[in-house]
């Protein structure tokens, strides 16, 4: 393959040394016309060794880059070298301020690891505090003295709830000092049952059924499946007026979910729900259709 070499002192050499060559050729055409006059050819020589020199010098930039070239991977390396080499040299004070500032971060990170886990520590051992401390009070008999309160505020008489003898943490449901909660149990209307279990429900949702792993209030999500089931209406007031101060008042729950059949309960709910714009952004209704 060739390549037409582009310089202009090898194309001046040229066109010189085509000069000469032409003179030469017109005085031999001169002397075979007439063989007696005498001529002087024009010396070539040096002039065609100047060409050679010029070919030869491209020749020998030539044979390195098809060095070069034969040996691809190792003249590729040399490159990124000297590229890198360069931009380091360039861009050397822009470096060295890039890594002060990551060895800040870094040592910002150590310093803020070392701060996250003495709080964590410190939190764990508040947590244990508390936790040794509920397992003192008396959560049981709060709660008791909280649903018997509630019963007579409804108009439940005749019976209340005691701490069971020998487990704090149990209690019944008992008639005067010797009834035994059984006895007492079976002879509830259903009624009287949903109001005792709801009333329960409801001390339990401010609570915690694990003294070691309180779940606090805003990760709760309270189910309440219509509380008015077997109530008269006369409890329905009562039951929206607690759900509504226990459950929905101050919003303190991750969410509070009411299924009823019954549309006095749902009217009694919504009389308490804000109104406007407001009910659009905390309440839902939704009616739920079964297909026959």
């Amino acid at each position: 393959h060739y390549t037409t070499i582009n310089d202009t002192k090898l194309d001046l050499a040229k066109e010189k040394l085509s000069g000469m060559l032409q003179a030469n050729l017109t005085k031999l055409n001169q002397k075979l016309s007439d063989p007696s006059i005498k001529i002087t050819l024009e010396y070539t020589t040096d002039l065609v060794q100047s060409i050679n020199d010029i070919i030869d010098a491209y020749n020998v930039d030539r044979e390195k880059f098809n060095t070069r070239l034969s040996n691809k991977e190792e003249a590729l390396t040399v490159i990124k070298k000297k590229f890198w080499y360069l931009v380091r040299i360039k861009y050397d004070a822009a470096i060295k301020d890039h890594n002060t500032l990551i060895k800040s971060i870094r040592t910002d990170i150590a310093t803020a690891e070392t701060e996250e886990k003495t709080l964590t520590t410190a939190i764990q051992s508040q947590k244990d505090i508390i936790t040794d401390n509920r397992k003192i009070i008396t959560y049981i008999e709060t709660s008791t003295t909280n649903i018997n309160n509630k019963m007579k505020s409804i108009g439940l008489e005749g019976f209340e709830i005691k701490q069971q003898p020998g487990n704090s943490n149990h209690y019944y449901l008992c008639r005067g000092i010797d009834s035994s909660g059984n006895d007492v149990y079976k002879s509830l209307s259903e009624g009287e049952k949903t109001l005792i279990t709801y009333l329960y429900f409801l001390e339990l949702c401010q609570g915690s059924v694990n003294s070691n792993y309180p779940t606090p209030d805003n990760k709760k999500i309270i189910v309440v499946d219509d509380p008015v089931s077997s109530l008269s209406h006369n409890y329905i007031f009562e039951i929206g007026d607690l759900t509504h101060k226990k459950l929905i008042k101050g919003y303190k729950y991750a969410q509070v979910i009411l299924l009823t059949h019954s549309l006095y309960y749902l009217h009694e709910m919504i009389k308490y729900l804000p109104k406007g714009e407001c009910f659009d952004k905390k309440c839902n209704l939704f009616r739920f259709i079964k297909n026959t």
